[in-house]
């Protein structure tokens, strides 16, 4: 397991990685407060999995789940994506596309 740190003057960033995980944070400051990324990503056979958390400054959360699956005996990768809000509300939607060889 390898970590980073990196402080830049208004940005954290930390990083933590495996052979198949890797998840880093991310903490940006600015006028209206702190707010916050984290990411996780999970490679497994077929592809990846991303989660990524927004937390602003007032403590809303917000996220992104992809699952993506590469298949190459079709030449394509189709991610699927929800997105939840703030307010809870999500959406989900697929996206399929083309691998050149």
């Amino acid at each position: 397991m390898k970590t980073i740190l990196l402080a830049l003057p208004l940005v954290l960033l930390i990083a933590t990685s495996t052979v198949n995980a890797r998840e880093y944070t991310k903490t940006i400051s600015g006028p209206k407060g702190t707010a916050s990324k984290v990411v996780d990503i999970q490679r497994k056979e077929s592809g990846y999995t991303r989660s990524a958390t927004v937390t602003g400054p007032q403590g809303k959360t917000a996220s992104r789940d992809t699952d993506v699956t590469i298949d190459k005996d079709n030449r394509s990768l189709t991610k699927d994506i929800t997105l939840t809000n703030p307010e809870g509300n999500t959406k989900s939607y697929t996206v399929t596309k083309k691998i050149n060889p």
